[in-house]
């Protein structure tokens, strides 16, 4: 008898417990929930530059099951499983959706862009895009790629929409531009190089910026319409 009474004032205390646990609440510290993650407050130390493998990629997700179907919780979130602030993304839709001409906008900060006189500076000897480089006034350099030529405007456009959405979404992006580069008017620097995988660097040849714009679409005013990003 005394066993039970013990029994039920036990279930009795820890029912009284969690009832109290309940109405207070969960328990956040003073800085939650977290709205910023200062992702640069730690040195990662220098980056190294890496070429990319077409051949590895295609023989890893051709051959092989890349990834993990386990359901793991994402690290990254606060205590109330939203995203912070940080170094590669921004809550741009905290406070509803942006006006429809920001979304349309993107990241870009100017109307439109104007290469004209830009000189090409250096080759673009990866990807499965053709391109190329060009210098810009401020000394950067500017990665220029077009469209095939059966199909125009294909992979500028999805280029300049992707990043849009990308942006809207709270994707911290580099600045899309269409661009028009002038491909019997162009001039190169000296200097230039191009480098391919697997290949040391040589000499840019004006070939090699002929080669790329004889596969691209032209359009009715005879220039090549291409999509244009800062590079890193």
């Amino acid at each position: 008898m005394r066993f039970r009474v013990c029994a039920l004032a036990v279930i009795v205390a820890f029912g009284t417990l969690a009832t109290a646990e309940q109405r207070s609440g969960p328990r956040f510290r003073p800085d939650d929930p977290l709205l910023a993650d200062n992702d640069r407050a730690v040195d990662v130390g220098k980056m190294e530059e890496r070429d990319d493998s077409d051949i590895y990629d295609f023989i890893e997700h051709t051959f092989f099951n890349p990834g993990t179907s386990v359901n793991i919780p994402a690290l990254n979130v606060n205590t109330i499983d939203e995203v912070p602030d940080s170094s590669w993304f921004t809550n741009r839709t905290a406070n509803g959706l942006p006006a429809r001409d920001a979304l349309a906008r993107g990241p870009d900060t100017l109307p439109t862009l104007d290469i004209s006189g830009w000189p090409v500076a250096e080759g673009k000897g990866e990807g499965a895009t053709p391109g190329f480089r060009v210098r810009g006034p401020d000394g950067d350099l500017y990665q220029l790629k077009f469209d095939p030529v059966d199909n125009p405007e294909m992979a500028t456009s999805a280029e300049v929409i992707g990043t849009a959405f990308y942006h809207a979404f709270g994707y911290n992006v580099v600045e899309m531009y269409l661009v028009e580069f002038d491909g019997s008017n162009y001039t190169m620097l000296p200097g230039a190089t191009i480098s391919f995988q697997g290949v040391k660097k040589r000499p840019l040849l004006r070939k090699d910026i002929d080669g790329v714009l004889e596969i691209s679409a032209r359009l009715p005013n005879g220039r090549y319409r291409a999509d244009e990003r800062k590079m890193p």
